[in-house]
Parts: structure tokens; C-alpha cells; sequence
């Protein structure tokens, strides 16, 4: 798309320099290379990021699995196979992830996604990607097991810096969708189900529109809110979780954090769901996304966790400022959740228990009883 010219009438789209299609209203969805946020130059003056990090990555075969390289010479005590699924390695202000694309009894794909993402002001600028990565293996002699005898069956993608936000999000007849908003980090793997909940956002702002033919930026203004604070909340969050990667006992208090606002957040939309299903009162599922109290956050409506979120995040920037040292990070950390005890789903709180199993019939069973009681309390 070569131009975009929206006016009082609607928006005409220039293509390949040789058709113009006009349309009353244009959403976009393209991510880093968002055409509406290079045109209307919606990148420039964003809030600044915290996150600063930089990634390459590729495909390979050959990538052993955890299990044959970690778990046999040591017990790892997982509950799960840990190779069925996407395994982190983490380390100083940096983390790898390794991604089997044939981790099912029935798959034929033998390919395995490989990425590694480094904090900037600690590892440097991008440079050769394959020496980079070699060097990296040989500091960490025990992933470096996953690789022997592995080959790269395709070129590194590098990104110099992966974070970046947009000033605004929305304008008279346009908006911005997903990563075209803005995007800070895999980590937490966070796009797909705020891209689901943008769009259950957007959708009945887009009808509403549709039937009184206005299209002007203030009728968008509650999306825009909240397409804005997911991408500050993702900022805080994975910038803090760079920091924690420093050693166990940080990363092991400040992981709860996240956890335990993903559990909230999940459940608040499995609840939303069940009250559909039971109801199926369409104005009621609308309303649902409409009166969250905190938009674009991780548990969108706790009051309870909204500030031990606030609280742990500021004892982790303190840290990273070098205000505070780590044992009293981790302090202050296992301080908010022993105060949030019984707010929170499960018993996050308890440091020793590093495993949490969702295949336990106690730990499905403690998740929806507290869904249906215990996450409306404040």
C-alpha cells in the first residue's frame, strides 16, 4: 500500500501505484511495517520504552531434546516433559528459546525455531549473528549440549531492536491493531491473546460507528486507551523480567508476579465465556469488555493485583537504578505476596514449590473455584 488519504468522506488506498480503492474505514494490522503508523508518522514522540533488547533467530534440525541433554545428568523434578513444549533458557539480562516443531506423536515437521534475545546496554549491538550465537554456546557449556550435532537449515532474521509503541493508535477513520500498535518482547508470548482481545474490543466500536456513520477518532477513544496501556503493561513487565533474569531467587519472586496475573486474566475470560454460553445475551458479552476497570492490564479488573503489579515493578526499577540491592528486592517481593495471600489463584506465594502442574485435578479445581468466588473480590 503506497498512500492512504483519509477526509470527511472516507479513505482512498493507493496500491502499487496503480489502483486506488476507497473504503469508509481502514484498520491495519501490519505490525512493524504498519502502513497507517509510517504515513501518519504515529511512531514519532511515543512514550519512551523501558525495554531496550535486540533478537536473532532461525530454524534448525538436529536441536536435542531438555531431556536428554539436562535431565540426564541431573533430576529436574518437572511434572511434564519439559521438551513438549517451548523451553527458555534464561541469563543475565537475555534468554534463548528453543521451539520443537515435532514435539507431537503425529507431527512430520522436523524443524525446531531457535531464538536468542539479548538486553542491548548489556550485550552490545548486533554484529555476525552465527559467531554470536556460537560465542553465546560456548559461555553456556550445558545449552551448548542441545546444539551438538544440530545445523541451521536457513538464514539468522536479526532485529537490530524489537521494541517499539505508537504515539496514538486511532484517527479519523483509521486505527491500529495488534503489533501494528506497537510490540515489546516474546517473551511471555503475550500478542496472540491481545491481539483476540483488541479485536472483541475494536469490533463493537467498529459497528457502532458503522450504523451512525461516524467516523471520527473520539468514537475509538476507549480502544485507544486500552491498545496503549497493553503495550505499556507488556513494557513494564518484560523490562523487569530482564532485570530478575540476573539470578534464581529474583527470578523465582518476580515470575509470580506474571503468573499470577495471567491466571486472573485467563479466568476473568473463562468466566466471561460461561455467562455467554448461559445467557447468550450479546449486549451482556459487549459490556463485559466495556466495564473492565483496568484495561490493557494483566488481570484487567483485580484490584488486589493491579498493586502488588505496581508495588513489585517499582521494587524491581529501584533495583535496576541502582537504589535497592537484590536481597532486598527479593524481600520486598515475597513480602507483597505473603499480604496477597488468599487474593490470589492458588497459593502463588509458596517460593519452594517451583512446578505448577495444570494437569492435577487440585490444581484445576482450586483455578475454577476461584474464578467463580474469589475473583471479584478487591
Amino acid at each position: 500500500m503506497e498512500e492512504i488519504r483519509p477526509d470527511a468522506d472516507g479513505v482512498t488506498l493507493s496500491i502499487n501505484g496503480k489502483e486506488n480503492v476507497c473504503v469508509r474505514y481502514v484498520v491495519d494490522v501490519g505490525g512493524f511495517r504498519s502502513s497507517v503508523a509510517d504515513q501518519m508518522k504515529l511512531r514519532e514522540g511515543a512514550r519512551a520504552m523501558q525495554s531496550f533488547t535486540r533478537s536473532i533467530f532461525t530454524h534448525m534440525v538436529g536441536v536435542k531434546e531438555y531431556e536428554d541433554v539436562i535431565a540426564a545428568t541431573q533430576e529436574t523434578g518437572s511434572p511434564t516433559h519439559i521438551a513438549q513444549s517451548t523451553l527458555h533458557h534464561l541469563f543475565d539480562c537475555g534468554w534463548l528459546w528453543i521451539i520443537p516443531f515435532d514435539n507431537h506423536p503425529h507431527t512430520t515437521n522436523p524443524l525446531c525455531s531457535v531464538g536468542l534475545q539479548l538486553r542491548i546496554d548489556k550485550h552490545g549491538p548486533a554484529g555476525d549473528s552465527e559467531a554470536e550465537f556460537r560465542d553465546f554456546l560456548a559461555h553456556h557449556p550445558s545449552v551448548a549440549r542441545h546444539f551438538e550435532g544440530a545445523a541451521r537449515v536457513r538464514e539468522w532474521t536479526v532485529a537490530p531492536r524489537i521494541n517499539y509503541n505508537s504515539r496514538e493508535t486511532t484517527g479519523d477513520r483509521y486505527c491500529l491493531l495488534g503489533h501494528a500498535a506497537g510490540f515489546v518482547d516474546p517473551l511471555f508470548s503475550r500478542g496472540l491473546a491481545n491481539t483476540f482481545e483488541s479485536i472483541n474490543r475494536l469490533a463493537p466500536e467498529i459497528l457502532h460507528a458503522a450504523r451512525l456513520d461516524r467516523w471520527q477518532k473520539e468514537g475509538f477513544a476507549a480502544y485507544e486507551h486500552y491498545s496503549l496501556k497493553v503495550v505499556e503493561t507488556n513494557d513494564r513487565l518484560v523490562a523487569n523480567s530482564y532485570s530478575a533474569f540476573k539470578t534464581f531467587p529474583l527470578w523465582n519472586a518476580w515470575f509470580r508476579v506474571w503468573l499470577s496475573g495471567s491466571y486472573i486474566g485467563v479466568l476473568r475470560l473463562r468466566r466471561i465465556l460461561a455467562n455467554y454460553l448461559e445467557s447468550r445475551d450479546e449486549e451482556q458479552l459487549e459490556a463485559a469488555f466495556d466495564t473492565a476497570t483496568y484495561p490493557g492490564t494483566l488481570s484487567v479488573e483485580s484490584h488486589r493485583f493491579e498493586s502488588l503489579f505496581d508495588a513489585a515493578s517499582t521494587a524491581m526499577e529501584a533495583l535496576e537504578a541502582g537504589m535497592a540491592g537484590e536481597q532486598e528486592t527479593v524481600d520486598v517481593l515475597h513480602r507483597l505476596f505473603a499480604d496477597a495471600r488468599g487474593h490470589l489463584p492458588l497459593d502463588f506465594s509458596d517460593f519452594a514449590n517451583h512446578f505448577i502442574s495444570r494437569s492435577t485435578h487440585e490444581f484445576t479445581a482450586s483455578l475454577l473455584e476461584w474464578g467463580q468466588y474469589g475473583a471479584g473480590r478487591p
